[in-house]
């Protein structure tokens, strides 16, 4: 018997399902996604026109010199962009692992190290004022040789410039370049070599086209000029090879009285300046081969016309405050390159009211006169130094520059206005300092009196009178030798320059005797001389001041007589100094007038 089928129960209805609800959600979301999208895209496409902008920017109001190619193309910006949150971390690592390296004296990346350090921390002076010493400091005095030591300076100065041309005439960077200028090129225990090199190189090169039947001349004409017997191999190599030469300005001054006639030519050339790594190897040249200074570096905005006539001001130009000084015949020294740039430091001081990080606005105020007076200081001494060689003397090697001074200061002092010179060279560089240090000490006078001016309670007149004392010499140097220079039988020109010279040696003499007087005799000695001290036992300026030229003669020989004859109570030694410059007027004195100084 069949059985009846099982019946499966029939499902649940289930609820309509609204279609149309859910298509119109999904739309929707669709419509969201596309426009977040959109958005998306137009941000990324602003972001990328802003920062087009920004870069535009930034470099209208920095210039890119090109001194940045390395680390990839990157600035200071890009940089920053680049790392975002990074930054500070990165920077802490470089500054562990360059003083690190610094004190292990493994200089290997040293200096890529800093650059980056450079762009990382534009904005920090400190750090830009610590990194220019360390190098012109510290790793300098690590390098083996002079040339090294040199050239790290420079790269020193280098990041100097660098960091001026984005924070634009910060009166603690200039002043900085300055002071590397002056302070360790120009008076470093290596500052002859410095000296001469700067000197050197703020000439452009001399490219020398020489025919080719003269090039076997070559030889015995670049030996006559002094060139090193290396040297004369390669320019005799290029000159018969090329036709032409390349040397110094100075060299070439040497060579034109023996090199010269048809076909003979010498023009400027442009040296290299940087590497092929990007490192600096010598100064930018600053002159034209007659010495004046390129127009480039004077070429600065019109002065205003609402501009007070006794209002200095910074004209934009580089070399703006040593147009005053040219023509640099032998050179800028690395003394005068630094001062321009310490002037342009306390104009801009004043013309910005800058604040100096680590010295008060006193001290950069007073800094260019008191440069002025060591800068007229030291080419007193290259005056003294071309003198003696002028009359076949030879200068003596000391171990510093006091030392130097006195034994160079009388050795010629006593040679007649009728004697002749062993090398007429050398009497024109001396004649060129002497008149060089009474420019110099004219512009110092003026610093010294503007800033008395400027700043109440401030006194510089010990400091002022030295300077008046040694124009007062180094004039009377300059006429004597000038007169010199000018031939035996010219008798109209000679005599009124040796005439001008005896009244500028006795002006000078008594600016060193009333000078000694004034400030380099001790109050106890003083007491002993009669007539010297005021009646409060000290000695009186005023009084001084108010003597008859004979009088001071006769006090200053009485010091130098007592102190000779007790030397255990003489204790200031710059009165030595003293003596000698004014013995040095007094033996001039003696050959004008046939042997008697008055």
């Amino acid at each position: 018997m069949s059985q009846p089928a099982l019946e499966t129960p029939a499902p649940p209805a289930r609820p309509p399902v609204e279609y149309s609800a859910s298509s119109s959600a999904g739309a929707h979301r669709s419509r969201g996604r596309m426009v977040a999208v959109t958005m998306i895209l137009i941000s990324f496409i602003a972001t990328a026109l802003l920062q087009h902008v920004a870069q535009v920017k930034h470099h209208d109001m920095v210039k890119d010199s090109g001194s940045e190619a390395n680390l990839g193309n990157l600035n200071s910006f890009s940089l920053g962009l680049l790392l975002g949150g990074l930054r500070g971390p990165l920077v802490m690592m470089l500054w562990t692992s360059s003083e690190s390296q610094k004190q292990e004296k493994d200089l290997e990346d040293f200096d890529s190290k800093i650059e980056l350090i450079r762009l990382l921390q534009p904005e920090f002076i400190s750090v830009h004022l610590f990194q220019m010493w360390n190098k012109a400091y510290n790793i300098s005095v690590q390098m083996a040789n002079k040339p090294n030591k040199y050239a790290t300076i420079l790269d020193a100065i280098e990041y100097g410039y660098k960091v001026n041309q984005q924070l634009h005439n910060n009166v603690n960077i200039i002043s900085e370049i300055g002071h590397l200028y002056f302070n360790k090129l120009g008076e470093s225990q290596e500052k002859d070599y410095y000296t001469e090199r700067v000197r050197r190189e703020t000439f452009p090169d001399v490219k020398i086209t020489v025919p080719a039947d003269r090039v076997a001349m070559l030889e015995t004409l670049l030996a006559k000029a002094g060139v090193e017997s290396a040297k004369r191999d390669v320019m005799i190599s290029h000159a018969t090879r090329n036709g032409w030469f390349v040397t110094s300005k100075p060299a070439s001054d040497l060579m034109r009285p023996l090199l010269s006639g048809p076909g003979v030519s010498y023009s400027a050339l442009q040296p290299t300046v940087f590497s092929d790594t990007g490192r600096r190897v010598r100064v930018d040249p600053m002159l034209d081969l007659d010495g004046n200074i390129l127009p480039a570096l004077l070429a600065g905005q019109p002065r205003p016309a609402d501009l007070p006539a006794d209002k200095e001001w910074n004209d934009g130009s580089e070399l703006q405050y040593l147009a005053k000084f040219q023509p640099f015949t032998y050179g800028i020294p690395p003394m005068g390159i630094g001062w321009n740039y310490i002037k342009r430091c306390q104009v801009l001081k004043d013309a910005t009211h800058q604040k100096h990080v680590q010295v008060s606005d006193s001290v950069v105020d007073s800094r260019p006169a008191i440069n002025l007076k060591i800068w007229g200081e030291s080419e007193w001494n290259q005056g003294r130094q071309a003198e003696m060689r002028a009359f076949g003397l030879k200068p003596p090697v000391a171990e510093n520059t006091g030392v130097q001074r006195a034994m160079i200061e009388n050795p010629a002092s006593d040679i007649p206005p009728t004697a002749a010179f062993t090398d007429l060279a050398a009497a024109r560089e001396a004649l060129y300092h002497y008149d060089m240090v009474v420019r110099i000490a004219e512009e110092g006078i003026k610093e010294f009196n503007r800033h008395d001016k400027q700043y109440a309670g401030a006194d510089s007149e010990s400091n002022r009178e030295p300077v008046i004392a040694m124009r007062a010499l180094c004039v009377a140097d300059a006429d004597y030798l000038r007169a010199m220079l000018l031939p035996q039988g010219d008798n109209a020109r000679r005599q009124p320059l040796l005439k001008k010279a005896s009244l500028e040696y006795e002006a000078a003499a008594l600016a060193w005797e009333v000078l000694m007087l004034k400030h380099q005799v001790q109050p106890r000695v003083a007491a002993m001389i009669p007539g010297l001290s005021g009646p409060t036992g000290e000695i009186s300026i005023d009084l001084i001041d108010s003597m008859a030229p004979a009088r001071v003669h006769q006090l200053a020989k009485e010091v130098v007589q007592f102190l000779a004859a007790h030397s255990d109570i003489d204790m200031d030694s710059d009165r030595h100094d003293t003596e000698r410059y004014f013995l040095r007027a007094y033996h001039r004195l003696m050959q004008l007038h046939g042997g008697s100084p008055t």
